[in-house]
């Protein structure tokens, strides 16, 4: 028998005999505990409660029953002692390589904590200047495979164990594991057992209290998965419903009737001097452990405008409008992903620690599993594979699973491999937390817009690095592209006990799109203003000057009003005592915003919006005349309705904080031989071919003489996760600026060869936004689009069908008309899809009309406009077609449904009312004849 699989056996007796001695058993409870109350709730606490953290981990805490059978008081002596017995139940060849790795540990976590720095500090060049190529061995590789198909000699599987309760865990239970089969918990964990980031620390594998249903507790490895499946069965984890929190005695007052504490001793000896200082002592570290446990993960608050140097406020504001529209937006739309599942391989040999996984933050990687294992970051090999997801859990949370696998291979010995169900990838990487938004407008009776209330409330899971960047971005897009004169925003993500959120950075700004194009659609219908018109008066552009928003955006005069005249148009009526009707041709002027007139010259598009929502909204004001609002038992078949929204799409955004100082940048090579090699991460054939032609268009060479170069060492790999980078606009300029600098020394008469320039976003561009005072330029830059979307919905089935969809788009220069078109047209199929539950919209992919402007601005990223724009003109086409405001997304038939008869049980109630009172006076006048009779 192998001597792992000894080893393993010896320490499963060690475990038994620990639980049967009561003592002992007591020792290590103690100790856990203790551990856990210093560790498990700050993984999604706030940086500001590291010094409360602190405290916590060197005084001790009073804590509740660890269970049924033992009361913990922890101490000092007690965690020795459980630390002493730990170390005896401890596998041999586990502990051995725990030393080893522990003389490398302090500096390997030191160099973790600053490598990327340092790094960068070290090669930092001046801007176009000529940079050498690390000659170093490439520690990072991108495979073009999938990571699932791979197949190591000796490898074997892992599953993960998951604790599906809440609490705090008092038992695990599991069955006898035969030969070749492994348990690993977060004991057998060499390195850290908690990853920690902006808003707290994540734990590798949990060994305390579980926070939400699904947390991993363990891995379970072996060589045939069907085995690992039954074994997985078996495993009981019993938990207490008593969290850590309740456990801890936050309460002074508890604390002073205790009779042994430090100060009732003093008082009792008359010593009275350090009663106030020890009072002020124990309130301030009752005040950080409040906000350790506290709900809130990330916040933010902006209030602009002349209402808040009065003394009334915004609420004075809204007291003196003539509407005043109040509403609340749910929106968690999670766009379908049929990928590869999250996962990983790990194969550590005792020195190095090779990994395939579809990573797409490769430097965070490399940092968590130093940290996880003690190593040294050269020493740990990454091979990328093929990754497509794009939501925030598997840009951070792939460097979560990859530890776990990593930790496996290094206890068992082997390599070992991960594969994430299709029901696991749903419920724990792409789960989308919903996110709530509540706008109060008031407007004037002309409809511009006085005063702009936002809550926005978030639900960001039980652990979520991203929280206070999805906070920002959601605050910065609430009010669209709109100008209040005043305006008050205040975002909170909370914790909860449930899965980490995960949304795509990409299209985060979705949902406050999807909230303020709505409320803009109520403001119409209250102030009876177009939708075309109500935007006009409210369009923010760079050319604005008195605004209370305290963001700016590179937007042009899109709803600029533009006389257009139009001849020909039939206007008929109906003469009194003539059975005919008259056409007479007349000339029209009507206002149109600009960018109809850039997108359609003719104006036919705004003329064919404003006659259908007009027409659609006298035929809602007529079933409401006649009662008949419900779709039930109609006789109108179909219905329709139409929607209009506009966004814009910011890339490279300015704010972000949290990774760690990155920034994009690129390099270029010229070689002596005409080549030119781009050093990039691997991008996708459209952006190689643009920018090849790019580079051909400057310098003048073969498109066949560009290459693209994806071989990094540790101190070159990318900062940035992938999905940073803005390819089209940021990564296409600053190759355009390598070209320019590469053709400026070829033209110089001394030249050495290769030579690389290196270019990257300025620190003055990134000075045009304050993150102290949050305000300024956000993005880099700022594309623009608007959506006109008609529907039917049939009163039988509740299936709705679209009927149209015209996308306008403002991208600046267009590279690849064909890409832009499919781009465009793929995210429109993809978010339509994703709409209404289980069910698939119907539409014809000839009656989706994409236009984008002629421009020679530098190109912008487009493929996320249609996100923003689609799902807020379906809602308002839907809200119209039904007479009734659907607030929020994702929809289910049922949700339809239960819309409609709504406004059917509307109806009977006035029905009803009507009945009664007519019955009432046909018994008052019954009653009055009677008494005329009888008189």
């Amino acid at each position: 028998m192998p001597k792992k699989e000894l080893d393993l056996k010896a320490k499963k007796k060690a475990l038994e005999k620990k639980q049967k001695d009561p003592q002992l058993s007591a020792s290590t409870k103690k100790a856990g505990l203790a551990k856990q109350s210093s560790k498990a709730k700050s993984s999604t606490r706030a940086k500001t409660a590291a010094s409360a953290k602190a405290s916590a981990n060197t005084k001790a805490k009073p804590l509740a029953k660890a269970s049924t059978s033992a009361t913990v008081k922890t101490s000092t002596n007690a965690k020795a002692s459980a630390k002493t017995s730990a170390k005896k139940a401890a596998k041999p060849e586990a502990k051995e390589r725990k030393q080893s790795a522990k003389k490398t540990a302090s500096t390997a976590t030191k160099a973790s904590a600053t490598k990327a720095t340092a790094t960068k500090a070290s090669t930092k060049k001046a801007p176009g200047t000529e940079a050498k190529r690390s000659s170093k061995p490439s520690s990072v590789s991108f495979e073009a495979k999938f990571y699932s198909d791979l197949e190591l000699k000796d490898m074997i599987h892992a599953k993960i164990i998951r604790c599906m309760e809440t609490g705090r865990i008092t038992k695990i239970s599991y069955p006898d594991l035969t030969e070749g089969y492994f348990w690993i918990t977060a004991h057998d964990i060499p390195g850290q057992h908690f990853i920690g980031n902006t808003l707290g620390r994540v734990p590798i594998l949990c060994e305390g209290e579980i926070l939400y249903p699904g947390e991993p507790v363990g891995i379970l490895a072996g060589p045939d998965e069907a085995v690992l499946e039954e074994l997985a069965g078996q495993f009981k984890i019993e938990c207490s419903k008593e969290t850590l929190e309740a456990s801890l005695k936050l309460s002074s007052d508890e604390e002073e009737k205790e009779e042994d504490t430090p100060l009732a001793i003093l008082q009792e000896l008359g010593i009275t001097g350090i009663s106030k200082e020890k009072k002020h002592s124990e309130q301030k570290e009752e005040d950080s452990l409040r906000e350790i446990f506290s709900d809130v993960l990330a916040e933010r608050k902006v209030q602009s405008g002349p209402c808040f140097k009065k003394e009334g406020g915004i609420e004075e504001v809204f007291a003196n409008c003539a509407h005043v529209i109040e509403h609340e937006w749910s929106y968690k739309i999670n766009i379908p992903d049929f990928n590869e599942p999250n996962g990983a391989i790990c194969d550590y040999n005792g020195k190095t620690l090779t990994v395939y996984t579809p990573t797409q933050w490769i430097s965070n990687l490399r940092q968590t599993l130093s940290a996880a294992l003690s190593l040294n970051t050269e020493d740990i090999i990454i091979k990328k594979t093929k990754s497509f997801n794009q939501g925030s859990s598997s840009i951070w949370y792939n460097s979560i699973v990859a530890s776990q696998v990593a930790v496996a291979s290094y206890m068992c010995g082997k390599p070992v491999k991960l594969v994430y169900t299709r029901e696991e990838q749903e419920l724990y990487m792409d789960t989308m937390r919903p996110v709530t938004i509540r706008h109060k407008t008031g407007v004037s009776e002309s409809g511009r817009i006085a005063a702009m209330k936002i809550n926005i409330d978030f639900d960001a899971g039980a652990h979520n690095p991203f929280a206070q960047e999805i906070m920002d971005r959601l605050v910065i897009a609430s009010c669209g592209c709109y100008n209040p004169q005043n305006v008050s925003i205040t975002a909170k993500a909370n914790s909860s006990a449930s899965q980490p959120s995960s949304i795509d950075l990409r299209l985060v700004d979705s949902a406050a799109f999807f909230a303020v194009e709505n409320q803009m659609n109520l403001l119409c219908e209250e102030c009876r203003i177009s939708p075309v018109e109500i935007r006009m008066l409210n369009f923010l552009d760079r050319d604005t000057k008195k605004t209370a928003i305290p963001f700016s955006f590179k937007l042009k005069k899109y709803f600029e009003k533009k006389d257009l005249e139009v001849s020909g148009t039939e206007i008929q009526f109906k003469k009194e005592k003539e059975d005919f009707v008259r056409a007479i041709p007349q000339k029209i002027t009507y206002s149109i915003p600009s960018f109809y007139m850039i997108f359609d010259p003719s104006g036919k598009s705004f003329l064919e919006l404003e006659r259908k929502y007009e027409s659609y909204r006298q035929q809602v004001l007529y079933r409401r005349e006649k009662n008949k609002t419900s779709l039930i038992h109609s006789n109108d078949s179909p219905v329709r309705g139409i929607g209009f929204a506009c966004s814009y799409a910011g890339s490279c955004y300015l704010g972000s904080q949290i990774y760690g100082g990155g920034n994009q940048s690129l390099e270029a090579t010229y070689t002596e031989d005409k080549t030119v090699i781009i050093h990039c991460p691997p991008v996708s054939s459209t952006i190689q071919e643009i920018w090849k032609r790019t580079v051909t268009e400057i310098l003048g060479h073969d498109v066949s003489s560009v290459k693209i170069n994806s071989t990094f060492t540790e101190d070159e790999e990318p900062l940035l996760p992938e999905t940073v980078y803005s390819n089209i606009s940021v990564m296409t300029q600053l190759l355009r600026k390598c070209c320019e600098t590469i053709k400026t020394k070829l033209c110089r008469k001394k030249t050495e060869f290769p030579f690389t320039v290196e270019k990257s976003v300025t620190g003055s561009l990134k000075k045009l936004w304050n993150n102290e005072s949050f305000s300024g330029q956000p993005f880099h830059s700022t594309s623009f689009a608007a959506a006109i979307l008609e529907l039917e919905l049939d009163p039988c089935t509740f299936r709705e069908k679209i009927k149209k969809i015209q996308v306008f788009v403002d991208g600046g220069k267009i590279l690849n008309p064909v890409a832009a078109q499919s781009s465009v047209r793929l995210g429109i199929q993809r978010i339509l899809s994703s709409l209404v539950i289980r069910e698939k919209l119907d539409y014809e992919i000839q009656n989706i009309e994409i236009s984008f402007l002629e421009s020679e601005e530098p190109p912008m990223q487009i493929g996320e406009n249609v996100f923003h724009i689609i799902p807020a003109a379906y809602t308002q086409a839907l809200s119209q077609a039904l007479d009734h405001t659907v607030s929020s997304l994702p929809l289910s038939i049922e949700s339809i449904f239960k819309a409609a008869n709504e406004n059917y049980i509307d109806e009977f109630k006035r029905a009803l009312v009507q009945e009664v009172d007519a019955v009432a006076s046909l018994e008052t006048e019954e009653e009055n004849s009677k008494k005329e009779k009888e008189e």
